[in-house]
């Protein structure tokens, strides 16, 4: 596995990090939002147990945050400091990141509808 800061800290701090953890943060570096079912899409041999121990651990860690929108199913990103807003998708429902279309105005949520691509 590479040793890249997130696993390193896994390492120190909640023991080794499985080929599972590191599938998910290899996922998580395409800087996209992903729920637990479409995490298990991708990793069809994984309990869905397994990826939301994972996607706890990587919250509590500071390595991904929650995508504050509206709707039953919770997405997560990496946690990136830069600011952005978020498209989701009228068919689908997945939120996708998007420019700040009103970067003047420094503490808001935006959500908009559209449809992904």
């Amino acid at each position: 596995m590479n040793n890249c800061p997130i696993e390193e800290k896994i390492n120190q701090h909640h023991g080794r990090c499985s080929k599972d953890r590191h599938r998910l943060i290899t996922l998580f570096e395409e800087n996209r939002t992903w729920s637990a079912a479409q995490l298990q899409i991708m990793m069809p041999h994984t309990n869905l147990a397994t990826i939301y121990r994972n996607l706890t651990l990587f919250k509590k860690i500071g390595f991904i945050a929650p995508v504050p929108i509206h709707g039953n199913e919770i997405f997560f990103e990496k946690n990136n400091s830069k600011h952005h807003d978020h498209l989701v998708c009228k068919n689908c429902n997945a939120p996708e990141c998007i420019p700040c279309p009103i970067p003047k105005l420094k503490k808001h949520l935006l959500e908009l509808g559209g449809l992904c691509s």
